[in-house]
Formats: C-alpha cells, sequence, structure tokens
C-alpha cells in the first residue's frame, strides 16, 4: 500500500467544481492564466438572459440518464412496424414499494430486436429487467390542453421469470 504525507499546502491544488457559487478569491489553476470574474455594471445581462446563461451552463456539464426497473408486465406489448419497416413496442410496466401507494406504472417504448422480442415472448404479468433512460415529451390533448409524458426508452431488456405452460 503506498504511503501519503500530510501536508499544510494542500489548498494550492484544490479546484472548485461551482466557481458561479465562490466568487471570491480563488487560486488559479496551474498554467492557466488569471481571469477577472467581475464585470462591469454595464456589462450585467438582464434576469432572464442571465437565468438563460446559468441554465447553458449547467447545461455542459457532465450528466446522466438512466433508468433500471425490475417489475412485472401491467398492460401487454402493442407491436406496431413503422412505414421503413422498425419494430415499435408499447407496454407499461409496474413496480412496487414497500406499501401499496408506492406502486408506480412506467410507460415504456422499445425499438427494433428488442421490440420484436417483446411482442413474442412477454405478457401481462411477466417478470421483466428494463434498462433505458428517460424521456419526456408534451403534447395538445383533443381539449386543447397541454399534456407531459414520460416514458421509458428501452435499451436493453430481460425477461426474469419462465414462461407459463398456457402462453407456450
Amino acid at each position: 500500500m503506498a504511503r501519503t504525507r500530510k501536508t499544510d499546502e494542500t489548498t494550492e491544488n484544490i479546484v472548485q467544481l461551482r466557481p458561479e457559487s465562490a466568487m471570491q478569491e480563488q487560486v488559479p489553476v496551474d498554467g492557466q492564466p488569471e481571469q477577472s470574474l467581475e464585470t462591469a455594471p454595464d456589462d450585467q445581462p438582464e434576469p432572464d438572459e442571465a437565468l438563460e446563461q446559468q441554465a447553458r451552463r449547467r447545461g455542459a456539464g457532465p450528466s446522466l440518464n438512466r433508468v433500471e426497473l425490475i417489475g412485472r408486465i401491467a398492460k401487454g406489448p402493442d407491436v406496431r412496424v413503422t412505414r421503413t419497416g422498425m419494430h415499435v413496442a408499447y407496454f407499461r410496466v409496474v413496480t412496487n414499494g414497500r406499501e401499496e401507494k408506492d406502486t408506480e406504472f412506467h410507460q415504456c417504448t422499445a425499438f427494433g430486436k428488442t421490440a420484436e422480442f417483446t411482442g413474442e415472448y412477454l405478457s401481462t404479468g411477466r417478470l421483466v429487467w428494463i434498462e433505458g433512460r428517460l424521456q419526456t415529451r408534451g403534447y395538445d390533448d383533443p381539449d386543447g390542453v397541454k399534456r407531459w409524458v414520460t416514458t421509458v426508452l428501452v435499451n436493453r431488456l430481460q425477461a426474469l421469470d419462465q414462461r407459463r405452460k398456457d402462453e407456450e
């Protein structure tokens, strides 16, 4: 095991992750020119512009959109084929928590071979593991009200139980 030595000069190697929250004095990183964080009063952006700029800065950093579910198929897959021949499966998975009120229903969408597998081998009640990502989109309902729906776009799917005799 490597041994390390404690020194009192550890602050010069610290780089703050959120410079906008610590606008005080910062130690420049070696090899980078020192820049002034202050701007002239005339250069201050409008409040809306400031929020937009702040959102852009946050979006540039690392992020992760990943979902893993283990649950049962609550609504059997509806498999469709697009004009280009791509299979798309829409189905719903239910997960439960410690109490009955913690039950969640997740709308899932699978594409390609995963969709074909889902349509052929999975039905209501099957236990599955799903890995994917969340996607939220908006639409207008027939009454003209803006609605939002969040869907799990399935990357990988695996059945965790055996098919029942009546399904074979």
